[in-house]
């Protein structure tokens, strides 16, 4: 057993895997707020993902050790726009 083999470590670790795919989409989000018809991306919440995975960890121990995030994991929304075209 791994020092950091309990269930807040594998949390903690889950969370920072989705913060980083989230990171990821955001900066996506941004490089393309000038294209109109480009579709605005979110993440789904850490709670679904964690559900979608079945990586929350349950009393016999048995949990997910590598969360693996994919696009099934990514909402895409076009009626949200980070930048409004402006006609000049």
């Amino acid at each position: 057993m791994s020092l950091f083999d309990d269930k807040l470590s594998l949390l903690l670790n889950h969370r920072l895997t989705w913060l980083g795919a989230r990171s990821n989409v955001i900066a996506q989000n941004i490089a393309h707020a000038d294209i109109k018809k480009a579709p605005h991306k979110e993440m789904r919440s850490f709670g679904q993902v964690l559900k979608r995975h079945g990586a929350i960890p349950t009393k016999n121990g048995q949990q997910v050790r590598i969360l693996r995030l994919g696009d099934s994991d990514i909402v895409y929304n076009k009626k949200k726009r980070l930048i409004e075209s402006r006609k000049c």
